[in-house]
């Protein structure tokens, strides 16, 4: 089966930063975050596998101890149970695709 979606569907699951799921089944989970200037997620572990697309500018993700600068056009894979946060420390907001591989 094929499932066929839009933003019209999609659900708010973070305010600060603006975070929508725009997809979900048994297997993986599709949300949209933004992040303005100086707003970010704190360090936090999930048990699943997770890929981060970034959309548009760029912003600093912290994977345990390391730090990356990523960039537009650039995706970051994490393991299960890998620690991270992102951070948005520049002017222009930061849009990120999160896959989540829960099943």
């Amino acid at each position: 089966m094929y499932a066929i979606s839009n933003t019209d569907k999609r659900i708010k699951v973070l305010d600060n930063p603006l975070g929508f799921l725009c997809f979900k089944n048994e297997k993986i989970e599709l949300v949209e975050i933004t992040m303005k200037q100086n707003e970010s997620i704190p360090m936090h572990y999930n048990p699943i596998q997770v890929v981060f697309y970034v959309v548009e500018g760029e912003g600093k993700l912290q994977i345990g101890n390391q730090t990356y600068h990523l960039k537009s056009g650039e995706i970051a894979e994490i393991h299960p149970d890998e620690e991270r946060s992102w951070s948005n420390p520049f002017e222009e907001d930061l849009k990120l695709v999160v896959v989540k591989l829960v099943g």
